[in-house]
Protein backbone atom coordinates (compact mmCIF):
# COMPACT_ATOMS: atom_id res chain seq x y z
CA UNK A 1 0.00 0.00 0.00
CA UNK A 2 2.97 2.48 0.89
CA UNK A 3 4.80 1.79 -2.06
CA UNK A 4 1.37 2.39 -4.05
CA UNK A 5 1.41 5.80 -2.02
CA UNK A 6 5.00 6.51 -3.05
CA UNK A 7 4.97 5.55 -6.69
CA UNK A 8 1.52 7.78 -6.99
CA UNK A 9 3.29 11.13 -5.23
CA UNK A 10 6.25 10.52 -7.47
CA UNK A 11 3.67 10.45 -10.41
CA UNK A 12 2.26 14.13 -9.77
CA UNK A 13 5.74 15.60 -8.64
CA UNK A 14 7.29 14.33 -12.13
CA UNK A 15 3.91 15.82 -14.17
CA UNK A 16 4.85 19.43 -12.72
CA UNK A 17 8.07 19.31 -11.91
CA UNK A 18 8.94 20.00 -15.80
CA UNK A 19 6.70 23.46 -16.08
CA UNK A 20 7.16 24.48 -12.60
CA UNK A 21 11.26 24.11 -13.10
CA UNK A 22 11.58 26.22 -16.41
CA UNK A 23 9.24 28.94 -14.64
CA UNK A 24 11.45 29.36 -11.67
CA UNK A 25 14.27 29.30 -13.08
CA UNK A 26 13.09 32.08 -15.24
CA UNK A 27 11.92 33.91 -12.28
CA UNK A 28 15.23 33.40 -10.28
CA UNK A 29 17.23 34.84 -13.19
CA UNK A 30 15.22 37.74 -14.18
CA UNK A 31 15.04 38.53 -10.84
CA UNK A 32 18.50 38.39 -9.51
CA UNK A 33 19.41 40.54 -12.41
CA UNK A 34 16.75 43.13 -11.35
CA UNK A 35 18.40 43.51 -8.12
CA UNK A 36 22.21 44.28 -9.12
CA UNK A 37 20.49 46.48 -12.15
CA UNK A 38 17.86 48.72 -9.77
CA UNK A 39 20.74 48.40 -7.10
CA UNK A 40 23.63 49.30 -8.87
CA UNK A 41 25.78 46.87 -7.16
CA UNK A 42 28.71 45.07 -8.87
CA UNK A 43 30.16 41.34 -8.04
CA UNK A 44 33.26 42.98 -6.99
CA UNK A 45 31.38 45.02 -4.22
CA UNK A 46 30.22 41.92 -2.84
CA UNK A 47 33.13 41.60 0.31
CA UNK A 48 33.87 41.50 4.13
CA UNK A 49 35.75 43.70 5.99
CA UNK A 50 36.40 44.70 9.38
CA UNK A 51 33.90 44.02 12.09
CA UNK A 52 31.64 42.68 8.87
CA UNK A 53 33.31 39.08 8.95
CA UNK A 54 32.03 38.95 13.08
CA UNK A 55 28.73 39.72 12.21
CA UNK A 56 28.49 37.76 9.05
CA UNK A 57 30.10 35.08 11.07
CA UNK A 58 27.67 35.22 14.19
CA UNK A 59 24.54 35.10 11.52
CA UNK A 60 25.76 31.72 10.42
CA UNK A 61 26.10 30.49 14.24
CA UNK A 62 22.82 32.04 15.17
CA UNK A 63 21.36 30.12 11.79
CA UNK A 64 22.78 26.71 12.81
CA UNK A 65 21.68 26.88 16.87
CA UNK A 66 18.10 27.83 14.94
CA UNK A 67 18.29 24.80 13.06
CA UNK A 68 18.78 22.20 15.94
CA UNK A 69 15.62 23.82 17.71
CA UNK A 70 13.33 23.39 14.57
CA UNK A 71 14.68 19.44 14.99
CA UNK A 72 13.44 19.69 18.94
CA UNK A 73 10.19 21.41 17.68
CA UNK A 74 9.72 18.81 14.79
CA UNK A 75 9.99 16.22 17.13
CA UNK A 76 6.88 16.61 18.89
CA UNK A 77 4.69 15.21 16.56
CA UNK A 78 6.24 12.03 17.06
CA UNK A 79 5.76 11.97 21.18
CA UNK A 80 2.83 9.12 22.23
CA UNK A 81 3.24 6.81 24.84
CA UNK A 82 5.75 4.44 22.73
CA UNK A 83 7.72 6.93 21.70
CA UNK A 84 9.98 9.99 23.58
CA UNK A 85 12.19 12.77 22.35
CA UNK A 86 15.73 10.85 22.56
CA UNK A 87 14.09 7.87 20.52
CA UNK A 88 13.25 10.21 17.66
CA UNK A 89 15.82 10.98 15.02
CA UNK A 90 14.98 14.37 12.84
CA UNK A 91 18.08 16.39 12.89
CA UNK A 92 19.86 14.67 10.35
CA UNK A 93 16.43 14.61 8.28
CA UNK A 94 16.51 18.16 8.67
CA UNK A 95 20.25 19.09 7.75
CA UNK A 96 19.54 16.56 4.36
CA UNK A 97 16.77 18.47 3.15
CA UNK A 98 18.03 21.79 3.78
CA UNK A 99 21.29 20.43 1.84
CA UNK A 100 19.06 18.93 -1.40
CA UNK A 101 16.81 22.08 -0.96
CA UNK A 102 20.70 24.11 -2.30
CA UNK A 103 20.58 21.18 -5.57
CA UNK A 104 16.65 20.30 -6.06
CA UNK A 105 14.24 23.06 -7.22
CA UNK A 106 10.88 23.48 -6.10
CA UNK A 107 11.43 22.51 -2.11
CA UNK A 108 12.24 18.99 -3.39
CA UNK A 109 14.25 18.74 -0.47
CA UNK A 110 11.52 18.68 1.77
CA UNK A 111 10.26 15.93 0.09
CA UNK A 112 14.10 14.08 0.70
CA UNK A 113 13.71 15.19 4.31
CA UNK A 114 10.71 13.30 5.21
CA UNK A 115 11.97 10.19 3.08
CA UNK A 116 15.51 10.16 5.10
CA UNK A 117 12.88 10.33 8.24
CA UNK A 118 10.78 7.88 7.04
CA UNK A 119 13.93 5.16 6.66
CA UNK A 120 15.82 6.73 9.86
CA UNK A 121 12.91 6.26 12.00
CA UNK A 122 11.18 3.26 10.24
CA UNK A 123 7.87 4.93 10.23
CA UNK A 124 5.50 5.37 6.33
CA UNK A 125 6.62 7.87 4.30
CA UNK A 126 2.81 9.50 3.85
CA UNK A 127 3.15 9.87 7.69
CA UNK A 128 6.34 11.60 7.27
CA UNK A 129 5.44 13.80 4.80
CA UNK A 130 2.90 14.55 6.61
CA UNK A 131 4.39 15.41 9.74
CA UNK A 132 6.46 17.97 7.49
CA UNK A 133 3.37 19.62 5.95
CA UNK A 134 1.68 19.79 9.63
CA UNK A 135 4.89 21.84 10.59
CA UNK A 136 4.34 24.08 7.45
CA UNK A 137 0.53 24.22 8.84
CA UNK A 138 1.11 25.71 12.05
CA UNK A 139 3.83 27.68 11.13
CA UNK A 140 1.18 29.80 8.51
CA UNK A 141 -1.29 30.00 11.66
CA UNK A 142 1.95 31.83 13.71
CA UNK A 143 2.80 34.03 10.31
CA UNK A 144 -0.97 35.27 11.02
CA UNK A 145 -0.20 36.55 14.52
CA UNK A 146 3.12 38.08 13.00
CA UNK A 147 1.55 39.84 10.52
CA UNK A 148 -0.84 41.22 12.64
CA UNK A 149 2.23 42.49 14.74
CA UNK A 150 3.89 44.01 11.83
CA UNK A 151 0.97 45.97 11.05
CA UNK A 152 0.59 47.38 14.59
CA UNK A 153 4.06 48.48 14.70
CA UNK A 154 4.44 50.83 12.03
CA UNK A 155 1.96 52.68 9.61
CA UNK A 156 0.56 50.73 6.68
CA UNK A 157 2.28 52.69 3.39
CA UNK A 158 1.06 51.55 -0.18
CA UNK A 159 3.74 48.94 -1.25
CA UNK A 160 3.12 45.33 -2.53
CA UNK A 161 5.25 43.18 0.13
CA UNK A 162 2.55 44.59 2.87
CA UNK A 163 -0.53 43.97 0.23
CA UNK A 164 1.34 40.51 -0.33
CA UNK A 165 1.33 39.82 3.32
CA UNK A 166 -1.96 40.75 3.76
CA UNK A 167 -3.56 38.69 1.50
CA UNK A 168 -1.43 35.57 2.23
CA UNK A 169 -2.48 36.33 6.12
CA UNK A 170 -5.90 36.19 5.08
CA UNK A 171 -6.26 32.99 2.91
CA UNK A 172 -4.42 31.05 5.46
CA UNK A 173 -7.52 32.29 8.04
CA UNK A 174 -9.76 31.49 5.42
CA UNK A 175 -8.40 27.79 4.81
CA UNK A 176 -7.89 27.62 8.72
CA UNK A 177 -11.71 28.17 8.97
CA UNK A 178 -12.35 26.11 6.71
CA UNK A 179 -10.24 23.45 7.88
CA UNK A 180 -11.54 24.00 11.54
CA UNK A 181 -15.21 23.20 9.73
CA UNK A 182 -14.55 19.73 8.11
CA UNK A 183 -12.74 18.50 10.89
CA UNK A 184 -16.39 19.38 13.08
CA UNK A 185 -18.57 18.43 10.29
CA UNK A 186 -18.12 14.76 9.16
CA UNK A 187 -20.67 14.76 6.40
CA UNK A 188 -19.44 17.89 4.72
CA UNK A 189 -15.93 16.49 4.56
CA UNK A 190 -17.21 12.80 3.68
CA UNK A 191 -18.88 14.83 0.17
CA UNK A 192 -15.40 16.72 -0.47
CA UNK A 193 -13.18 13.85 -0.37
CA UNK A 194 -15.54 12.06 -2.29
CA UNK A 195 -15.15 14.98 -4.75
CA UNK A 196 -11.44 14.35 -4.31
CA UNK A 197 -11.69 10.72 -4.60
CA UNK A 198 -12.39 11.05 -8.44
CA UNK A 199 -8.87 11.52 -9.19
CA UNK A 200 -8.08 8.29 -8.05
CA UNK A 201 -4.32 7.70 -7.22
CA UNK A 202 -3.72 11.80 -6.59
CA UNK A 203 -6.82 11.69 -4.36
CA UNK A 204 -5.85 8.28 -2.62
CA UNK A 205 -2.30 10.44 -2.30
CA UNK A 206 -3.89 13.51 -1.10
CA UNK A 207 -6.59 12.23 1.29
CA UNK A 208 -3.50 10.36 3.27
CA UNK A 209 -1.67 13.32 3.55
CA UNK A 210 -4.53 14.86 4.76
CA UNK A 211 -5.17 12.21 7.23
CA UNK A 212 -1.85 11.93 8.60
CA UNK A 213 -1.92 15.73 9.34
CA UNK A 214 -4.86 15.80 11.36
CA UNK A 215 -3.44 13.41 13.45
CA UNK A 216 -0.20 15.06 13.97
CA UNK A 217 -2.05 18.32 14.62
CA UNK A 218 -4.60 16.11 16.95
CA UNK A 219 -1.62 14.25 18.71
CA UNK A 220 0.13 17.82 20.00
CA UNK A 221 -2.93 18.62 21.76
CA UNK A 222 -2.96 15.15 23.04
CA UNK A 223 0.35 14.65 23.84
CA UNK A 224 -0.37 18.20 25.97
CA UNK A 225 2.93 19.86 23.78
CA UNK A 226 1.23 22.42 22.82
CA UNK A 227 2.71 25.12 24.97
CA UNK A 228 6.37 23.50 24.22
CA UNK A 229 5.88 23.49 20.54
CA UNK A 230 4.88 27.32 20.67
CA UNK A 231 7.62 28.14 22.91
CA UNK A 232 10.20 26.20 20.48
CA UNK A 233 8.53 28.25 17.52
CA UNK A 234 9.39 31.63 19.65
CA UNK A 235 12.85 30.64 20.17
CA UNK A 236 13.18 30.06 16.26
CA UNK A 237 11.37 33.34 15.58
CA UNK A 238 13.71 35.00 18.05
CA UNK A 239 16.89 33.47 16.53
CA UNK A 240 15.73 34.39 13.14
CA UNK A 241 15.20 38.07 13.96
CA UNK A 242 19.01 37.96 15.32
CA UNK A 243 20.32 36.03 12.30
CA UNK A 244 18.94 39.15 9.76
CA UNK A 245 19.69 41.67 12.07
CA UNK A 246 23.37 40.66 12.02
CA UNK A 247 23.09 40.48 8.53
CA UNK A 248 22.00 43.99 8.44
CA UNK A 249 25.01 45.05 9.77
CA UNK A 250 27.56 43.15 7.73
CA UNK A 251 25.96 44.48 5.02
CA UNK A 252 26.57 47.58 6.26
CA UNK A 253 22.63 48.71 5.95
CA UNK A 254 22.36 52.45 8.11
CA UNK A 255 20.65 53.16 10.68
CA UNK A 256 17.24 53.46 11.34
CA UNK A 257 16.81 51.05 8.51
CA UNK A 258 19.06 48.51 10.33
CA UNK A 259 16.90 47.59 13.50
CA UNK A 260 14.93 45.02 14.59
CA UNK A 261 11.71 45.70 13.43
CA UNK A 262 13.43 45.77 9.60
CA UNK A 263 14.43 42.13 10.53
CA UNK A 264 10.77 41.44 11.69
CA UNK A 265 9.89 42.47 8.36
CA UNK A 266 12.46 40.21 6.61
CA UNK A 267 11.24 36.69 8.79
CA UNK A 268 7.39 38.14 7.54
CA UNK A 269 8.26 38.39 3.96
CA UNK A 270 10.86 35.00 3.70
CA UNK A 271 7.12 33.75 4.23
CA UNK A 272 5.93 35.35 0.86
CA UNK A 273 9.61 34.38 -0.84
CA UNK A 274 8.68 30.84 -0.22
CA UNK A 275 5.70 30.61 -2.45
CA UNK A 276 7.14 31.83 -5.26
CA UNK A 277 8.72 29.60 -8.00
CA UNK A 278 12.84 29.82 -8.24
CA UNK A 279 15.61 27.83 -8.83
CA UNK A 280 17.02 26.02 -6.19
CA UNK A 281 17.73 27.64 -2.45
CA UNK A 282 15.67 30.79 -3.74
CA UNK A 283 17.98 32.50 -5.75
CA UNK A 284 16.96 35.67 -7.18
CA UNK A 285 13.83 35.32 -5.84
CA UNK A 286 15.51 36.23 -1.89
CA UNK A 287 17.50 38.51 -3.25
CA UNK A 288 15.34 41.03 -5.04
CA UNK A 289 12.42 40.13 -2.31
CA UNK A 290 14.64 41.19 0.24
CA UNK A 291 16.23 44.16 -1.42
CA UNK A 292 12.71 45.42 -2.14
CA UNK A 293 11.69 44.71 1.84
CA UNK A 294 14.35 47.09 2.93
CA UNK A 295 13.24 49.77 0.62
CA UNK A 296 9.71 49.16 2.32
CA UNK A 297 11.58 49.30 5.60
CA UNK A 298 13.20 52.55 4.52
CA UNK A 299 9.82 54.15 3.26
CA UNK A 300 7.95 53.26 6.61
CA UNK A 301 10.80 55.34 8.42
CA UNK A 302 10.28 58.27 6.34
CA UNK A 303 13.18 57.58 4.16
CA UNK A 304 13.83 57.37 0.61
CA UNK A 305 17.45 55.54 -0.12
CA UNK A 306 20.06 56.44 -2.03
CA UNK A 307 22.39 54.65 -4.41
CA UNK A 308 24.71 54.01 -1.33
CA UNK A 309 21.69 52.70 0.86
CA UNK A 310 20.16 50.94 -2.53
CA UNK A 311 23.96 48.74 -2.39
CA UNK A 312 23.63 47.64 1.53
CA UNK A 313 20.22 46.65 0.63
CA UNK A 314 21.27 44.21 -1.95
CA UNK A 315 24.59 43.30 -0.72
CA UNK A 316 21.64 41.99 2.60
CA UNK A 317 20.22 40.22 0.14
CA UNK A 318 23.10 38.13 -0.80
CA UNK A 319 24.19 38.08 2.51
CA UNK A 320 21.50 36.28 3.62
CA UNK A 321 21.52 34.02 0.93
CA UNK A 322 25.38 32.94 1.76
CA UNK A 323 24.16 32.33 5.79
CA UNK A 324 21.88 29.70 4.29
CA UNK A 325 23.77 28.42 1.71
CA UNK A 326 27.05 28.13 3.01
CA UNK A 327 26.39 26.14 5.94
CA UNK A 328 23.74 23.85 4.81
CA UNK A 329 26.15 23.02 1.90
CA UNK A 330 28.84 22.15 4.22
CA UNK A 331 26.95 20.15 6.99
CA UNK A 332 24.69 18.45 4.19
CA UNK A 333 28.07 17.05 2.69
CA UNK A 334 28.82 15.90 6.00
CA UNK A 335 25.37 14.39 6.36
CA UNK A 336 25.01 12.82 3.43
CA UNK A 337 28.54 10.84 3.80
CA UNK A 338 27.29 10.10 7.53
CA UNK A 339 23.93 8.69 6.20
CA UNK A 340 25.11 7.10 3.16
CA UNK A 341 23.61 3.93 3.72
CA UNK A 342 20.53 5.02 4.68
CA UNK A 343 20.43 7.51 1.83
CA UNK A 344 21.65 5.52 -1.35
Amino acid sequence: MESNFYAALKNVVTKHVNFKTVLGFSISAILLWLTFYNSGLHLKDVRLNGEQVYYFAAAIVVFIFSVWFYSVRAKLFWINSQKNQTSIHAYDSLILGNFYNCLLPGNLGEAVRAWHFSRKNKVTFSRSLAAIIAEKWIDAQMFVALAILLYLFKPFVSHYILYSIFLTASIVVLLSATYTFLRRNNAAERKIWRLIFRLQKTGRVLYRLYSHTGTHIDGIKTNRCITKYVFLCCIVFFLNLLQFFFLLKAAGVAEPVCSFYTAFLVVASMMIIAFVPSAPSNIGVLHYGLYSALILAAYQYGLSPDNKSLQSFALFGIYVHLSYIIPEVLLGTLFVIKERKIIF
